[in-house]
């Protein structure tokens, strides 16, 4: 298993650190269920180990650099940054390198994790490649909250031949709750959502704001599809029963091995700073 290798600072000396890192973070977000070296030795491991050297790799380089744009031009896909001077206003769209006349296009917005960045999660999930392959286009904004990503439909409208019949939106963790958001508070604009590591309902939003009578109402108005997908080693099982099991005792250890020294948690319209 030649992959386990990256796992290890002494036989990786360029990420291994950041892969041990992750691999402490993986202990400590769980239920004390999860065997992580079993789970790291099966073909997922192999692909997760695959991925997450390539954003340890890119994670902090400039994100419009010659050797990105190369790695999308080798899968056939064209990256772009928009408001690019605010870091919180920035927002990539990827897309099939040649668009094709009198077709409309797919949109799949996917949400980061609360504390991330665009780039925690762009290099690690198969939405981007698979774009190349089934032709939809990507948006990943560093705001995630449903007002600037309903904004931001209205922008990549603009730009593009969008098909608004086929606008979906996932997320993972905090990105996940605020997809839950946006299918309450714009199910007009939403074919379905994806939810990952978040509730399928929950009484208020992000911000703990709740949702309106109207707004639930909307759910019965507008039929806007959900997958909702969890884990069972997590420390919240949120389907088919919210329950939440104990972490397993280990010290803490945060997401990330790397922060982007742009980032400002203290300035990020989507963290809930009241941390409830």
């Amino acid at each position: 298993m030649e992959h386990l290798k990256y796992w290890s600072r002494e036989t990786n000396p360029e990420t291994g650190a950041a892969f041990e890192h992750f691999r402490l973070y993986m202990d400590c977000t769980q239920n004390g269920m999860l065997d992580a070296d079993a789970l790291l030795a099966t073909p997922f491991g192999e692909r997760l180990t695959e991925y997450l050297e390539r954003r340890f790799l890119f994670e902090q380089l400039d994100p419009m650099c010659d050797q990105i744009l190369a790695y999308y031009d080798g899968i056939g896909i064209r990256k772009q940054i928009f408001e690019r001077e605010d870091f919180f206003r920035r927002w990539a769209l990827f897309t099939p390198a040649v668009l094709e006349d009198n077709r409309r296009y797919p949109l799949v917005i996917w949400n980061h994790g609360g504390k991330e960045t665009i780039e925690d999660e762009e290099y690690i999930t198969d939405l981007v490649p698979l774009a190349a392959k089934e032709k939809f286009m990507v948006l990943m904004a560093q705001d995630t909250g449903w007002e600037r990503n309903a904004e931001l439909i209205e922008h990549v409208a603009e730009l593009l031949p969008l098909d608004r019949e086929r606008v979906y939106m996932g997320g993972f963790s905090q990105g996940s709750r605020l997809a839950g958001a946006a299918q309450l508070r714009m199910p007009e604009k939403l074919a379905a959502v994806a939810l990952n590591g978040g509730p399928v309902f929950d009484t208020t939003d992000n911000h703990c704001v709740p949702y309106t009578i109207t707004e639930i109402e909307n759910l019965s108005a507008w039929f806007v599809p959900f997958l909702q997908i969890e884990n069972r080693c997590d420390v919240s099982n949120l389907a088919p029963l919210n329950r939440w099991t104990p972490r397993k005792q280990t010290p803490h250890v945060d997401n990330h091995y790397y922060v982007n020294p742009a980032y400002d948690l203290l300035a990020d319209p989507t963290y809930n700073h009241d941390g409830v």
